[in-house]
């Protein structure tokens, strides 16, 4: 069978990696001690205790690199391999010129290798990087054979976002549509870390023990989202995003480590992304149900994509500044954040004319020294206020040259002010007040044209 033959290569595959572990001296695998921290369901004990954690040894980038240019082959399979492959093809009577690996066809080149570099090759790159125990491998590798064969003989395949979280808890897995809340499994929590490092995408696991902040998830929220794998992946749908800004919408805190993991199935270590979410370190835990999960499903679908990713509505930025502000990390940033939310629902920009005027008087007055200063000045207030209000409000998508140079000029003013204050005296209300009528102010706050 194909699913047999595949499993057979994986599992040879895996078996050179050990061998070369043991004649280089490498160890099989990295000891890490790990910071767990959960909650139980009375929402009120924590529960902290320190443990030993495994990772997997391929999560050095030097012994990934000896490991690719000693063991691991990408260019040249044995002839084994190669047999193997031709059975899959045979059996499956597929096209393996699939564009979602970026292969163009070309009859020059035997189907066998075209089929080992695109599917095998990753395949069995991510089976190493699961570093599954002796007992366990043969049925890893079997299941996932089994996984990847189906995909590509019926040409039908998910792309899946995955983030875990600590502040929800189920006792049996929800599934509703494409959404599933469950715990997390035995292996993901003792085998699969949260923890990156930028420089090789081999330490982008799954969820589980964030060992840069001690959080551990011990509940996964997934999403999948159907693909037919003769086209490219779609870009990720956000989906998971959504459905967290949905849950804390409906009231539910949520809490993890705050990444967002998403893949393909069949599954190509290529095709891995990671990308933040914006998420609380900790939150009281509150039991999910059926009933919860689906409204907040049906939620997440209303939610615009451009709310969890680049806002321009009034509507996305209200929801994306709520988001944050679920996420920040004090309450003053949590305020802010929040504010900037009720500006940009309550506040349509006809409004914003008072604030912007009465800001770029008070800027001129403090900084200018005469009258052409003082014009400059509230020019350039003019113009960040009116960009902020575009911002906030969603009226016109600014270019990034312009939202960059007057976050500039936005600085450079701020930064004005706030030295001569220190070094002069801060305004009363008083001295505000009467700066439109071009009283000056007794601090005496001036600076040199910004």
């Amino acid at each position: 069978m194909a699913r047999d033959a595949l499993a057979a290569i994986l599992l040879k595959r895996r078996a050179c990696m050990i061998n070369a572990l043991e004649e280089s001296g490498y160890r099989s695998t990295l000891v890490t001690q790990v910071h767990d921290v959960e909650f139980d369901r009375s929402r009120e004990l924590v529960i902290e205790r320190s443990f030993t954690g495994l990772r997997s040894a391929l999560a050095s980038d030097q012994i990934r690199q000896y490991f690719e240019c000693h063991v691991l082959d990408l260019t040249f399979p044995d002839e084994d391999e190669l047999h193997a492959t031709n059975n899959i093809i045979r059996s499956l009577g597929k096209n393996f010129h699939q564009p979602w690996y970026h292969v163009p066809p070309d009859d020059d080149t035997d189907p066998a290798v075209v089929l080992f570099q695109t599917l095998v090759w990753p395949l069995s790159d991510y089976f190493i990087s699961l570093d599954t125990t002796a007992e366990n491998a043969y049925r890893a590798a079997k299941s996932l054979a089994t996984e990847t064969i189906l995909a590509i003989s019926t040409g039908r395949g998910n792309v899946i976002e995955r983030t875990a979280l600590n502040s929800v808890a189920v006792d049996n897995p929800i599934t509703v549509d494409r959404i599933t809340i469950r715990p997390l499994t035995p292996g993901e929590r003792s085998g699969i870390a949260a923890n990156i490092h930028r420089g090789s995408m081999y330490d982008i696991q799954l969820v589980g023990p964030d060992h840069n902040s001690g959080v551990r998830g011990n509940y996964l929220l997934e999403a999948r989202t159907p693909w037919n794998i003769t086209e490219a992946p779609p870009e990720s749908p956000f989906l998971v995003d959504r459905t967290v800004l949905a849950l804390q919408l409906l009231g539910v805190a949520t809490s993890g480590p705050g990444w967002v993991h998403t893949s393909t199935n069949p599954r190509n270590t290529v095709l891995d992304t990671l990308r933040p979410l914006p998420l609380h370190p900790r939150a009281p835990v509150t039991i999910l149900d059926a009933a919860l999960v689906e409204h907040a499903t049906r939620l997440a679908e209303q939610i615009p994509e451009r709310a969890v990713t680049n806002p321009m509505s009034r509507q996305e930025i209200a929801l994306n500044r709520f988001l944050r502000g679920c996420a920040a990390p004090s309450p003053s940033d949590a305020l802010l954040e929040h504010t900037i939310a009720l500006e940009a629902i309550l506040l349509p920009s006809k409004f914003e004319g008072e604030l912007g005027y009465r800001l770029r008087v008070n800027a001129a007055w403090l900084l200018g020294t005469d009258k052409e200063s003082r014009i400059q000045i509230a020019h350039k207030l003019s113009r960040i206020y009116a960009l902020r209000s575009t911002l906030v409000h969603g009226l016109k998508a600014p270019r990034h040259n312009e939202v960059q140079e007057t976050a500039s000029i936005a600085q450079q003013i701020v930064c004005r002010i706030l030295y001569n204050c220190l070094e002069v005296g801060w305004p009363s209300e008083a001295d505000l007040a009467h700066l439109a009528f071009g009283r000056g102010c007794d601090a005496g706050v001036r600076g040199d044209p910004v």
